[in-house]
């Protein structure tokens, strides 16, 4: 079974604008997908600074 979390945003400009660039960034993959990709290269960063 797939593990799900929710994330929201609130009505202020900064995430509006993160909002924003999420949509604009995730149409080829969609928002699960880009959001993933964005958590495994900051794991993949964090792993090498060990």
């Amino acid at each position: 079974m797939a593990k799900k979390i929710g994330i929201s945003f609130k009505d202020n400009n900064l995430e509006n604008e993160i909002y924003d660039f999420l949509k604009e960034k995730s149409k080829l993959l969609g928002e699960s997908a880009y959001i993933k990709q964005l958590l495994l290269e900051k794991m993949q960063e964090e792993a090498t600074k060990k």
